[in-house]
């Protein structure tokens, strides 16, 4: 399962984040950077993840590191190790985005079948092997919750 998020840092939204999520150790690394812009992206995003984490796990924002590989690639992990969950982080001018793998059932696709029922109300544009950018507000896609829950359903009855 793959979780998505987004928040303009020019709007109130975020300061509510920020307030509600970011720990101490993330202002230290959002200080690292020189312009205020950019702390305020660093901020917004560590908040963003921290807000996902706990919609989707039973343990508060401030139970996960969040961590960096070799080649600068963000994870969560639980101060226990016995969760990792991939990130992707994004930005651009006043959007952040945020992208979260390892939620529950597998999201891969495989080989020419795509899937079986769509998850996005409005499916991707698929043509001649490309997909083409949603064009919605955010990151343009809506989840169709229903399916949503009966595949979150299936996900809990295997485990």
């Amino acid at each position: 399962m793959i979780a998505l998020a987004t928040v303009d840092i020019a709007t109130a939204e975020t300061d509510h984040l920020v307030a509600g999520f970011v720990t101490d150790g993330d202002r230290h690394a959002s200080a690292r950077h020189k312009l205020r812009r950019r702390q305020r992206q660093g901020l917004a995003a560590r908040a963003l993840v921290r807000s996902l984490l706990t919609k989707y796990f039973d343990h508060a924002a401030d139970c996960w590191h969040l961590t960096y590989d070799a080649n600068g690639k963000p994870a969560a992990v639980l101060a226990d190790n016995s969760r990792h969950i991939a990130l992707s982080i994004s930005h651009s001018k006043d959007l952040v985005a945020c992208a979260m793998t390892n939620l529950g059932p597998d999201s891969d696709t495989c080989g020419v079948l795509y899937h079986q029922e769509d998850l996005l109300k409005v499916p991707l544009r698929i043509e001649d092997g490309f997909s083409y950018p949603p064009e919605g507000p955010g990151l343009g896609v809506e989840i169709d919750m229903k399916i949503f829950e009966s595949w979150k359903a299936a996900a809990a009855v295997k485990q």
